[in-house]
């Protein structure tokens, strides 16, 4: 966490010339080279960018870090949990808690689910994703429209809900739903 700190004060510090978020023509560059894989406009795709710390300009040379968390900082283990893919959905929801969203893989708490048709989804609970691109997609108090594989989640003790998982396919995608 001190690293992202310290990358968002960068970022916001005027006086820092080495380390700067992209500028509209790369932008653009990196939309292209991420067509396949982005799911989304290009206006979609600027404004996700802009708030990101992970992706930026140091000394002219593009970064994407990747946050991961330190070994005790995890609660959870190999085996603690089964999944079990459900197929395609395409959802709302909006985020509850975004607290993982820096980390891969990437994790939001969601509230209010509903399936494309606006049939509720209780049991869905989360969107996670292994694949940095959907790293601090979404802040905590957002609307976000999601795709991707549905998944039934079982735990040690038969606990079960849904997650949404984010990154199998080019298709899948997340965005903040306009106000």
């Amino acid at each position: 966490m001190a690293v992202y700190q310290t990358m968002q004060k960068l970022l916001a510090a005027e006086s820092c010339r080495d380390v700067r978020r992209l500028n509209s023509q790369e932008l653009e560059q990196l939309y292209i080279e991420q067509d396949a894989d982005a799911g989304m406009s290009f206006q979609e795709f600027a404004r996700h960018q802009s708030r990101k710390v992970n992706q930026g300009i140091f000394k002219e040379r593009f970064y994407f870090i990747r946050f991961i968390k330190d070994p005790e900082e995890i609660d959870l283990w190999y085996g603690d949990r089964c999944y079990h893919p459900l197929g395609r959905a395409s959802i709302t929801g909006w985020i509850l808690d975004d607290q993982d969203a820096i980390f891969t893989p990437c994790r939001y708490l969601l509230s209010n689910a509903e399936s494309a048709d606006g049939s509720a989804l209780p049991n869905l609970k989360e969107i996670v994703s292994f694949r940095g691109r959907f790293g601090e997609q979404a802040k905590a108090g957002e609307k976000i429209c999601a795709d991707g594989t549905l998944e039934c989640v079982r735990d040690r003790r038969g606990k079960t809900w849904h997650r949404l998982l984010l990154g199998n396919s080019p298709h899948d995608r997340m965005v903040m739903q306009q106000r």
